[in-house]
């Protein structure tokens, strides 16, 4: 299993996802440098590609986004039907409220 993860991790995250997927390959790169050949080889990718990319992901089972928007991939044509689509939904209310409250 290929895991592309476009996201910063630390080591202690990256040891994490080890964990949760024994014997799977990761490969971390920021998602500038992200190529459609690594798109392509991915089975589940964490953090956002351009959609423009995706296209070329036959392989794609699972899209984390870590973004809550994920309208630009819910597009026809982007994701193949049977690509798992999950957003960050959340993931930013707390610090989002306490920015707002600090101001």
């Amino acid at each position: 299993m290929q895991i592309l993860i476009t996201i910063p991790v630390t080591e202690q995250e990256m040891a994490c996802f080890r964990q949760a997927a024994p014997g799977a390959e990761f490969t971390c790169m920021q998602n500038p440098n992200v190529t459609e050949e690594m798109i392509a080889a991915s089975d589940i990718i964490i953090g956002n590609v351009p959609t423009n990319r995706l296209k070329a992901s036959p392989r794609l089972k699972l899209l984390q986004l870590n973004s809550a928007g994920a309208n630009e991939f819910c597009v026809p044509g982007v994701l193949s039907p049977d690509t798992v689509l999950c957003n960050a939904t959340g993931a930013y209310g707390v610090a989002l409220g306490e920015h707002m409250r600090a101001q």
